[in-house]
């Protein structure tokens, strides 16, 4: 057993609290920088993935963080978010395992490799990441499970405008919110989702994810024709944010929570809503 995969062992054997209390101890930097950074940026590791979604039994070689591959190796990551897909396109998505999905805030794009792996096998996933860094390793995983033709990672901020705009990037995060003040600045191309449609032509879109943490609105204000055209069903990170429940009723959509029940006003507003459209729900 290499080095690497007895570490993911011995990483997820320790307590949550431990790691948390380890992270935050000065003279311990040094040896955390040894094991999981590599000149400033995170050292990648491989890890052979093997879990079942619904009916579907997926293998893929991921490559990611440790700290991120540790956590997919034991549990997997959004494992209710993917199973909720798999089973809301089921149902109100005819297909053949040949959908087109859109994920957008991809980071490792371990969501995008299970989607190509199950409902988008014999169709199309394409992942947008503004991260240099993660695209880099996006890529990588795409090559080793040779998803070259069903895959795709696009290295672009995207929002409600076509534009320039400054990305600031962390570890392993990326936003064009500072919302932390720290980590390194670079320059990006910021599309909007209607834009790269026309651009790639594309000729449909079953699913879209959004996870951006803060600028999901915009994202969907960006995207309204793809909405309108496609009527394809949403994920989309809520941050408290109400504006996104109403924005998505006004387009004639009826928002589930994480238990694919129906929201009501007077239910708190979960992590993710589920969003189907209104012909296909009622």
């Amino acid at each position: 057993m290499s080095i690497k995969k007895t570490g993911i062992i011995v990483y997820n054997i320790i307590p949550s609290s431990l790691k948390k209390t380890l992270g935050k101890l000065s003279w311990l930097k040094p040896l955390r920088d040894l094991f999981f950074r590599n000149n400033g940026n995170y050292k990648e590791v491989e890890t052979l993935i093997k879990r079942n979604y619904q009916n579907y039994d997926v293998e893929f070689k991921f490559i990611a963080s440790f700290q991120v591959s540790a956590k997919a190796n034991d549990r997997g990551i959004e494992s209710r978010l993917l199973n909720n897909s798999i089973i809301l396109l089921k149902k109100f998505k005819p297909h053949n395992d040949n959908l087109t999905v859109l994920d957008v805030g991809a980071n490792f794009a371990f969501l995008s490799l299970v989607w190509a792996n199950t409902i988008a096998k014999n169709g199309q996933t394409i992942a947008f990441e503004p991260s240099i860094n993660l695209v880099s390793s996006i890529n990588k995983s795409i090559i080793l499970n040779n998803l070259q033709r069903r895959l795709v990672v696009e290295n672009n901020a995207v929002g409600k405008d076509n534009m320039e705009t400054e990305l600031f990037l962390s570890n392993t995060t990326s936003n064009v919110l500072d919302v932390n003040a720290s980590g390194t600045m670079q320059k990006i191309e910021m599309i909007t989702l209607d834009a790269y449609v026309e651009k790639a032509q594309l000729k449909r879109c079953d699913l879209l994810k959004i996870d951006v943490d803060g600028i999901e609105l915009d994202i969907l204000q960006g995207a309204v024709e793809l909405i309108k055209q496609f009527k394809p069903i949403l994920i989309v990170e809520t941050n408290e944010n109400y504006v996104i429940v109403d924005y998505m009723k006004n387009l004639h959509y009826t928002i589930l929570d994480m238990d694919l029940n129906e929201l009501t006003e007077t239910n708190p507003l979960p992590l993710n809503v589920f969003c189907i459209p209104n012909e296909a729900y009622l």
